[in-house]
């Protein structure tokens, strides 16, 4: 069996553990459902008490879903092989809990990745990163992921998460933590400008985090600002393979929750949890934006639309009893139809 890399010193020190990262959620919480009590509370809203707990109960959990799912898969990420992989890295129970990733991991193509943008490394440019000669600077190692370029090594098979330790999350959902607390600094709403200024803040700062691998659209993001010079707002880009790709609908998820509850304290139709167009609208909007902020493409943003209506309806959706049946059916009908 792999064994696990030690920990980073420094991002332990700074930034704590698990913890730190779930006591957010909490606090995000109360900051979004707080505009929907206040409006019960003044009658602007026709939200049923019973129907303010339940969206608040949706809210934490949805949110410890993703952060607790996240560090229980991300030993597993990019493993293609099944539970008899699994078993080989992890034991014959495979994973029961939070666990390290193992250190190596064969047939990973990290080795292959470019860190200084998007795609694959050639061999030829590979030696100016790992060879003898006096590397520049690069993105992965001294721009973003901070001391990580050597396991990025391409005469070595590393797991992509292998300096994490059990029970922490992968970069993308550290960065929907720095989504989170932008949301909050902003009473509820998502502020293009003040979460570009907070994500290039955590990504820029030794110690932030201790991740191995950043996506494409990050690598690609950084290189735009350090090599091409240019204003964060023009550094989202595509590499027309690796930034489409369905991990690009973890931030605009925390949006669309957070919209979603914005949106129900502002004014609703009937019984209280049926928005208006407009309201829908605000809600596919701030999700495509936020998508926008790190990646640049239109099929997300898209896709990202589509998707926050279908958090939207998981948030407000009762459960169904009797005849009725399960009542999220119809949305996910209506969004599989959408995204074809």
């Amino acid at each position: 069996m792999a064994r696990s890399v030690g920990t980073n010193t420094t991002y332990k020190q700074r930034s704590g553990n698990r913890s730190l990262l779930l006591f957010y959620v909490p606090v995000f919480v109360v900051a979004i459902v707080r505009p929907i009590l206040s409006s019960a509370m003044m009658s602007a809203s026709s939200i049923a008490p019973s129907s303010q707990i339940m969206i608040e109960s949706r809210l934490r959990s949805a949110l410890w879903g993703m952060f607790s799912g996240d560090a229980l898969s991300a030993p597993t990420h990019w493993y293609y092989g099944g539970f008899r992989q699994i078993q080989g890295d992890y034991g014959r129970g495979g994973i029961s809990g939070y666990t390290r990733p193992v250190t190596e991991l064969p047939g990973s193509i990290l080795n292959k990745s470019d860190p200084n943008g998007g795609g694959r490394l050639s061999l030829s440019y590979s030696s100016k990163f790992f060879g003898n000669s006096k590397k520049k600077v690069t993105i992965i190692g001294d721009v973003i992921n901070h001391g990580k370029l050597k396991y990025w090594d391409s005469k070595k098979s590393i797991h992509y998460h292998a300096t994490l330790q059990a029970g922490e999350n992968t970069l993308e959902m550290q960065i929907a933590r720095v989504l989170m607390r932008s949301i909050v600094a902003n009473d509820g709403h998502f502020d293009e400008a003040h979460f570009r200024k907070s994500y290039v803040d955590f990504m820029t700062k030794e110690g932030s985090h201790n991740d191995t691998y950043a996506s494409t659209c990050h690598r690609m993001f950084f290189a735009n600002m350090i090599f091409g010079k240019k204003d964060p707002e023009e550094c989202p880009d595509n590499d027309g393979h690796n930034v489409d790709t369905i991990d690009g609908l973890i931030l605009p998820s925390i949006t669309a929750l957070a919209e979603s509850a914005r949106q129900l304290s502002v004014g609703t139709e009937n019984d209280g949890l049926v928005l208006s167009e407009e309201g829908k609208r605000a809600i596919q909007r701030a999700s495509a934006r936020t998508a926008a902020v790190t990646r640049s493409s239109n099929v997300l943003e898209k896709a990202s639309e589509v998707w926050a209506m279908l958090v939207f309806a998981a948030l407000v959706t009762p459960v169904g009893t009797g005849t009725t049946g399960n009542l999220m059916e119809r949305p996910l009908q209506e969004v599989s139809q959408r995204l074809g």
